[in-house]
């Protein structure tokens, strides 16, 4: 009967095992009463909109069998004379998704990253004629990277994630990773098998650089991490796991994947290890990892001792997170080796929790070495309906299709997007809107869910708004993404002072849409955010006129809209990016000039890009979004004294620029930020170098020397601004659409 019932809500033709085995263990996991996760939900709902209504006229209700295929399901209809409003749901996450359901589609309002938009009063709620019944098509609805706990969240405090962890519940995400404070276990496993404290510090990263730290990658970079840190981040983690129960959320914990201190050998001089290769250039003083021999007892004797720590800690959670081989190479291609280390991974993993489900990152499957043979032989040992693979990049570097869905294990279509946090603006909307349906058609599909798993966040949200409600969406045809827009734009932009938006606001952003939402030039980051050269590649953008328009559309709507904080954010964002285009325009321009050897055309466009960051700079730094002190702020105050502070700094600002040695150059600038603070003094003293060595070597008559050039931009750009102690403003200085409305004049009119 099930296998009926699955077949006829179309989410897959046939139906592979593993769906219910997971099915069931997500059930089980439930920690809370249903009255427990009812309070909870309405807890989320009061802090949600606060003074604005009444949390009282939302009336929460869980009945676990609303949906008998145990989707998550929530039902919206009016009760006591229309005066209040009944969510039932099958669950508290599904609770929360009916509620914001309600929130942007009943009274244009808007919760996301980059604030809320709340269009209640205390007046009545607006009514729901006939009832809504929303079903997920997903049993999974994942959210993080393991890079976001670096490029985002690292200097997070409880007040942020509470904020975080509501937004995930409000969109109906169900799965997260849970990676904070994963190094606290270490330390009692490793002071137990005879390690000293000086060497469990040199295992591990800086906070900034925990994310490679736990995926194999890196070691000691930005170390060590004092006792406070690790302190701090157990009583955060213990905070944000309690809210993840009360709200029914599923959290992926950490677990032993192989890797140890270089130090055991010392320890266990007759045991079995082998060493990771050099990750990117940062050589063996702080790559190159040592990990043991999944054949030697070891591995299991510390991978059990670990995960057994994780559990005593944090509780067992049924899901688990451990990453072999990220971006790495493994010793041999055999194929029994590479079942048996998977088979270790898992042995050491049920030996603590016997209901344990492995959630592995598909991103391992990037490299060329893992052909179908490989990748079937690795994945072997594993029972099906015991490992979920994220599908990490599916809308540009799908694996399930290569590997029959992962020979039956489930997997998790996932929207990857960002890399490094990056803020510019991208993405192929279209992409997203068709890819997900075609993945759950597939023949034979594994396919159990969708998520988004981008490096950074805050940033490009219309492209997550959007993936989000892939998850009960169908494909939109022109005419029903059209609406779609312009329910995005009205529940961003109207308030009170602006109770609707224009007819004409869906042709204005599907003209950004098709212009800067249609591209998947993700490496591609801003030009001006690059260490100067050369040989750099301007945006390929076409149609860029169009962009233009667009922008000079909203420019004109500045008087209407000026009170509502999300149009000015959204205006911001756009206009920093019409400046960003600005400068590769220039930049083309200067490599014209320094190939004619035309010292004066090269020093006016070289000019001119200098303007063009100090209008950026100006428009940055006037909102509160685009401020460098927010970042390095965060990381300071979590400092207790001046050492740790200068330490976390330290962190901050080596992430943001040259994010490692200079030795690891394919990894420079990659989590540039267009922030205040960041574009006045680092970027643009780069620039100056850089132009300063072109205009010398057009004096010259020679070629610019890039030992030189290097040397010039590390010593008078780059090491000033990561060594540096320099306080930003924390407040956001000038009159955003004032300034806009200058830089428009200055390069459209």
């Amino acid at each position: 009967m099930k296998n009926k019932i699955f077949i006829s809500i179309c989410l897959i033709f046939t139906l592979p095992i593993n769906i219910f085995t997971i099915e069931t263990h997500l059930l089980n996991q439930l920690r809370k009463t249903n009255s427990e996760y009812e309070s909870a939900v309405v807890d989320l709902i009061h802090r949600t909109i606060g003074a604005h209504h009444n949390f009282d006229d939302f009336i929460v209700q869980i009945d676990n069998d609303l949906n008998m295929n145990n989707l998550d399901t929530f039902e919206l209809s009016m009760v006591e004379e229309n005066k209040k409003l009944l969510i039932k749901a099958n669950s508290a996450v599904a609770a929360s998704w009916g509620f914001n359901y309600y929130l942007k589609y009943y009274t244009n309002s808007s919760i996301f990253w980059s604030g809320k938009n709340i269009n209640l009063d205390s007046s009545q709620l607006p009514i729901v004629y006939e009832k809504i019944r929303l079903s997920s098509k997903d049993y999974v609805r994942f959210y993080q990277n393991i890079c976001t706990y670096s490029y985002s969240y690292v200097w997070w405090d409880w007040s942020r994630w509470e904020y975080e962890i509501d937004w995930m519940a409000l969109n109906g995400i169900n799965m997260v990773y849970a990676q904070t404070a994963a190094e606290f276990p270490w330390i009692k496993v490793l002071s137990d098998m005879g390690f000293t404290r000086e060497e469990i510090d040199d295992f591990f990263s800086g906070p900034a650089y925990l994310a490679w730290f736990r995926m194999g990658n890196l070691k000691k970079f930005g170390g060590p991490l004092p006792d406070s840190w690790h302190q701090d981040q157990l009583e955060l983690q213990m905070q944000i796991l309690e809210r993840y129960r009360q709200l029914g959320i599923r959290y992926v914990l950490p677990a032993f994947a192989g890797f140890v201190p270089d130090q055991i050998r010392r320890i266990y001089p007759l045991n079995n290890f082998t060493t990771a290769s050099d990750w990117i250039g940062f050589n063996c003083n702080f790559s190159c990892l040592t990990m043991v021999d999944p054949l030697d007892p070891l591995f299991s004797r510390i991978g059990i001792a670990y995960n057994r720590e994780v559990i005593r800690l944090f509780g067992a959670s049924g899901f688990y997170s451990a990453d072999v081989f990220n971006e790495m190479l493994p010793k041999s291609g055999d194929l029994e080796y590479l079942a048996i280390v998977n088979q270790a991974v898992f042995d050491s993993l049920i030996a603590v929790d016997e209901t344990a489900i492995w959630v592995m990152q598909g991103w391992v499957f990037n490299q060329d070495f893992w052909n179908r043979t490989r990748v079937e032989a690795f994945l072997s040992r594993i029972p099906i309906g015991r490992l979920i693979i994220l599908d990490l990049f599916s809308e540009t570097i799908p694996h399930f299709n290569d590997f029959s869905s992962y020979f039956g294990h489930s997997f998790v279509w996932n929207m990857l997007h960002n890399f490094g946090g990056a803020n510019g603006i991208f993405g192929d909307i279209q992409k997203i809107n068709l890819l997900p349906d075609k993945a759950r058609l597939l023949p034979n599909s594994s396919m159990i869910g969708i998520g988004i798993t981008m490096e950074g966040i805050e940033q490009n949200e219309i492209m997550y708004e959007f993936m989000l409600e892939k998850t009960w969406r169908s494909t939109l045809n022109g005419s029903q993404f059209s609406d779609w827009v312009l329910n995005y734009a009205a529940r961003r932009y109207t308030t009170k002072n602006t109770p609707y938006v224009d007819q004409d606001f869906p042709l204005i952003l599907i003209k950004i849409i098709n212009v800067i939402y249609n591209t998947y030039d993700y490496q591609n980051k801003q030009l001006f955010t690059k260490r100067p050269n050369f040989s750099l590649r301007p945006e390929g953008i076409s149609n860029l006129e169009q962009f233009y328009s667009a922008w000079d559309d909203l420019v004109g709507k500045i008087d209407h809209f000026q009170s509502s904080p999300l149009f000015r954010y959204d205006l911001i964002d756009f206009s920093k990016e019409v400046l960003r285009y600005f400068f590769d325009s220039e930049y083309a321009k200067l490599k014209i000039a320094w190939n004619q050897i035309d010292l004066y055309k090269f020093s006016e466009i070289s000019a001119n890009m200098i303007e063009l960051l100090d209008d950026m700079e100006e428009l940055l730094g006037s909102d509160d979004h685009f401020l460098l002190s927010h970042w390095l702020n965060g990381a300071k105050l979590k400092g207790n004294n001046r050492d740790e502070r200068a330490l976390y700094e330290f962190n901050a600002r080596s992430q943001l620029t040259l994010w490692g040695l200079n030795s690891t150059s394919e990894v420079f600038d990659y989590a540039c930020k267009a922030w205040s603070g960041l574009v006045a003094d680092y970027y643009k003293p780069r620039w100056s170098v850089f132009f300063k060595e072109a205009e010398l070597s057009i004096i010259r008559g020679e070629p610019i020397d890039n030992r030189l050039l290097i040397e010039n931009l590390l010593l008078n750009a780059e090491f000033p601004f990561i060594f540096s102690k320099k306080d930003y403003p924390l407040k956001p200085i000038g009159n955003s659409m004032t300034i806009i409305k200058k830089i428009h004049a200055k390069y459209r009119l």
